[in-house]
């Protein structure tokens, strides 16, 4: 995905806007609105069933039963096909706070002419797999424990990493043997009883 926002078929807008007006008693629409933390946790959470890869295993499939296996639609009315693929997409995710109105915005949009386009939001809380060379996407649910992984490497979640030290390398030449101090008419050296060796001519 190159976006944060997920975009469907307007094929899907018609099913999607009566579902929504059915499970929360208004229209579904783009407009900012003011909610609670409590009130987004009541809002549906979005269903996304991917057909799964009909073909012969390749060896990284999961093992065991559908029922068993995360985002596998298993034994449920949600598809016929048990190893379908399942994503949820939380409230949490679909719509996008605007700190400067201190509004919500929803960035699930049913608008485009043709195709659609999983966004970062719908990717959140999933390791996504591109298989390129066999033309498949795998989907698992993260952990996407942050706090944790700093604390693993040795971190703090209460302060802010530290900046690297700069550090500049110099290099001086000293020489083996500094030259006594001359002056141009030669070397002057006073003795205790007054003389001076090395007299100048």
């Amino acid at each position: 995905s190159g976006t944060t926002d997920t975009y469907f078929s307007s094929a899907l807008s018609g099913p999607f806007n009566k579902a929504w007006k059915e499970l929360t008693g208004t229209t579904y629409s783009h407009n900012p609105v003011s909610l609670t933390s409590e009130q987004i946790g009541l809002l549906p959470t979005i269903i996304l069933v991917l057909t799964g890869m009909d073909g012969d295993p390749v060896g990284d499939e999961p093992i065991g039963e559908p029922d068993d296996v995360p985002n596998y639609a298993g034994n449920t009315d949600l598809s016929d096909n048990p190893r379908d693929v399942v994503i949820a997409i939380p409230a949490a995710h679909y719509m996008e706070y605007d700190p400067d109105t201190k509004k919500y915005v929803p960035r699930f949009y049913t608008q485009e002419s043709s195709g659609s386009v999983l966004g970062a939001n719908t990717m959140m809380g999933h390791d996504v797999f591109f298989d390129v060379a066999r033309g498949r996407v795998g989907f698992a649910e993260s952990n996407c424990d942050y706090a944790s992984l700093i604390l693993s490497e040795g971190g703090s979640i209460s302060k802010p990493p530290k900046a690297p030290v700069q550090t500049v390398s110099t290099k001086i030449e000293v020489p083996e043997k500094v030259p006594e101090e001359q002056d141009e008419a030669g070397v002057t050296e006073t003795h205790e009883d007054g003389g001076d060796s090395n007299p100048t001519p």
